[in-house]
């Protein structure tokens, strides 16, 4: 089980808890299927937050899945901001030298795992 806003809801997710009213009345029934019909009608009900079937790593993972990006398309976008950040003080060989070191710390953050939990996103 897992909360999500109403705004994150997708057609098709399963209620994992009743939906009630301020008073009590149920709404929604736990196990119902949600349909763009239901959707609609939370928000204007005044809902929230609800209790979906599945588990937050499940989301977690189809995340990470949807947001892959290329080693190519992140070390283009470093060398984009970094070109940006260091363009005041190019050609100078020192600067040079720092601007390689955080491109390839970036790159190690990007790749790897920014020592929280996973990869970073870049962007």
């Amino acid at each position: 089980m897992r909360k999500i806003r109403v705004k994150e809801i997708e057609e098709g997710m399963v209620l994992a808890q009743n939906i009630e009213d301020s008073v009590g009345r149920t709404l929604l029934n736990r196990g119902d299927t949600l349909r763009q019909a239901f959707i609609k009608k939370l928000d204007s009900w005044g809902v929230n937050e609800i209790i979906v079937e599945g588990s937050q790593e499940e989301e977690i993972e189809k995340l990470k899945a949807a947001s892959v990006v290329s080693a190519e398309e992140i070390e283009t976008d470093i060398d984009a901001c970094l070109d940006r950040k260091f363009s005041a003080v190019a050609g100078k060989p020192l600067m040079d030298e720092l601007k390689l070191l955080a491109k390839k710390h970036l790159m190690r953050l990007a790749l790897t795992g920014s020592g929280q939990g996973g990869p970073i996103r870049w962007k």
